[in-house]
């Protein structure tokens, strides 16, 4: 690879790696919900509570820790 093709790269990826640096700061709190894909999951992703998806994962996760699971339901809608 040539000389140039390298500080490129390297320059892409520091920039890459300083705006995720960048995104997670803003946020004091992330939980779970930011890997999710849902709009309303993704609004509650940066709560303080650790909130988890309905999944089988967070089911065998109550259940190894012992844990009781708190359901909270809701929904978003967006204006015409």
């Amino acid at each position: 690879m040539s000389t140039r093709l390298l500080i490129l790269v390297f320059l892409i990826l520091s920039q890459c790696h300083l705006q995720s640096v960048m995104e997670s700061s803003e946020h004091k709190y992330t939980n779970c919900l930011i890997h999710e894909f849902s709009p309303y999951l993704l609004q509650h992703a940066h709560n303080p509570v650790d909130w988890h998806a309905w999944n089988e994962e967070t089911f065998e996760k109550a259940k190894t820790e012992n844990k009781m699971i708190l359901v909270s339901i809701g929904y978003s809608a967006f204006p015409r």
